[in-house]
């Protein structure tokens, strides 16, 4: 597998760099990268997640994907920073209409030093966890300390999600801001990255963290179908506001991606993340089924991928042509996901040991 994962990921940094450099308007390619570090950063960042409010709330069937929810978080870590840096050097001119040498100072540094403090409050979790699994001898309260740590990895969380919600999909667009548009952003990572974790403790079977999986399979599909109805809550939430305010400036960026030519994809959008996994969750027999589960966190993925994409192409094409069923769509999807899965692997072998 991971041969072909390094395929992917050259074919899409060569497709990349080919279509900015042969491009009259490289803003496209641009787009279509930042529109995939949001969505893989976005749901590695919020696989941690589960591991800090299983622990909060004290839920024990978690643990079988607890620590396999934080070692995606901290593998992924260097490809963000990368992406980041990327984008800030050499897409940020084609992103932002307000850019400039000093007006994109704040925004490197606000999400760098906010990445940064999420990554530290996430390393030093997952490594006190680790202590705690070997039953290494300490001088504190291990417990109290994880419990701490936890709600520091969720602060941090929520503010490196609301700068970039800021940035990605408020700044960009001229004059328009939303104050639910935040944790209507962050609820959707969170909702992907536990369907991304569930997904990929499917896919790495052999690989397994404390406890019995199969005994928490019917309460993941619980978990699944509250997210899905907290993720269109939020998604209500910041429509109806809006909506009802009628304010031009603010009605029409939240309306363009639902018409024209983008009114296909939002259907799908809404049937894939909303929809479909309402129905399916809500049946007993999918909801005892790993298998149904991971089909139903798949559309997830899709969906939450397909709300990204509607957050920022419509900004810059009216959708005639579309972006994705490109060669350098298709292709910075593959290396996105080569992206995250070759340092996932690479340490889940290294940190949980394969089952018996």
């Amino acid at each position: 597998m991971a041969p072909f994962l390094v395929v992917l990921l050259l074919n899409g940094a060569v497709s990349f760099l080919y279509a900015i450099w042969t491009a009259d308007d490289p803003t496209i390619p641009w787009t279509l990268l930042t529109i995939n570090f949001l969505f893989y950063t976005g749901i590695t960042q919020a696989a941690i997640t589960f591991s800090a409010i299983m622990r909060i709330t004290k839920a024990e069937w978690g643990r079988p994907f607890s620590r396999r929810g934080e070692i995606i978080t901290i593998s992924s870590a260097p490809v963000a920073v990368l992406l980041f840096a990327a984008i800030y050097e050499g897409g940020i001119d084609h992103l932002f209409y307000w850019a400039s040498e000093d007006s994109t100072r704040p925004f490197f540094w606000i999400n760098i030093l906010a990445m940064a403090a999420f990554y530290i409050a996430s390393y030093f979790y997952f490594t006190t966890g680790g202590l705690k699994e070997r039953g290494a001898e300490v001088s504190y309260d291990i417990e109290k300390r994880l419990n701490i740590l936890a709600a520091l990895v969720l602060a941090s969380y929520i503010v490196l999600q609301t700068s970039l919600a800021w940035y990605f999909g408020m700044t960009i667009i001229p004059d328009w801001e939303s104050s639910t548009f935040p944790p209507y952003y962050w609820v959707g990572n969170i909702f992907a990255g536990t369907a991304f974790l569930f997904i990929l403790s499917i896919l790495l079977p052999g690989l397994q963290g404390s406890g019995d999986m199969s005994k928490s399979v019917r309460p993941m599909g619980k978990l699944l179908l509250g997210y899905t109805l907290l993720w269109i809550y939020m998604f209500w939430a910041q429509f109806i506001v809006i909506w009802y305010g009628d304010i031009p400036r603010l009605t029409e960026p939240l309306l363009r991606p639902m018409r024209g030519n983008y009114r296909l994809i939002f259907s799908i959008m809404i049937i894939t993340a909303f929809i479909l996994p309402f129905l399916f969750l809500m049946q007993r027999r999918v909801r005892a089924s790993s298998g149904a589960i991971a089909t139903v966190a798949v559309m997830i993925c899709t969906g939450i991928w397909l709300n990204r994409y509607l957050m920022l192409i419509p900004l810059f094409s009216d959708g005639s042509r579309s972006a994705a069923l490109t060669w350098t769509g298709l292709s910075l999807i593959g290396a996105g996901l080569a992206a995250i899965f070759l340092p996932i692997m690479a340490l889940l072998r290294l940190y949980l040991p394969p089952s018996r």
